[in-house]
């Protein structure tokens, strides 16, 4: 089991280039119920919302080009560190910004100073 979190912890430990992305993180430990929250709250306000995984490519190798709504989802794969999820929404509404409101996050997720989440935010397995 020691060896299990130990590779845990370094797995989950996040790199001083992904630490420089902000001051502050909100880590997400119900990622189902932010999904949910999130298309919820985009169907209310009649906006189409699509969702997951970034897949990521080496542009030295790949020669072709991605269709429609693939291509939103696609990354070089020199950001593959990032391991990026996403949000992608469509509106019948003119260009502009559009403000999606999920509520409180209370109960699914947490704020922390970016500095500070690899000694605060720990997984572990226990028996």
């Amino acid at each position: 089991m020691l060896k299990k979190n130990a590779m845990l912890k370094e797995r989950s430990t996040l790199s001083e280039e992904v630490l420089s992305l902000g001051e502050f993180s909100v880590v997400v430990y119900q990622v189902e119920d932010f999904i949910y929250r999130v298309k919820q709250a985009a169907k209310s306000q009649s906006l189409a919302c699509w969702n997951g995984s970034i897949k990521y490519y080496d542009p030295d190798t790949f020669h072709g080009s991605f269709k429609e709504l693939e291509a939103v989802f696609r990354k070089r794969n020199i950001y593959a560190h990032q391991n990026e999820y996403r949000f992608v929404f469509g509106s019948h509404e003119p260009d502009g910004v559009k403000t999606i409101r999920v509520g409180s996050l209370d109960g699914i997720a947490f704020k922390v100073p970016t500095k500070e989440i690899n000694d605060r935010v720990h997984i572990k397995l226990v028996e």
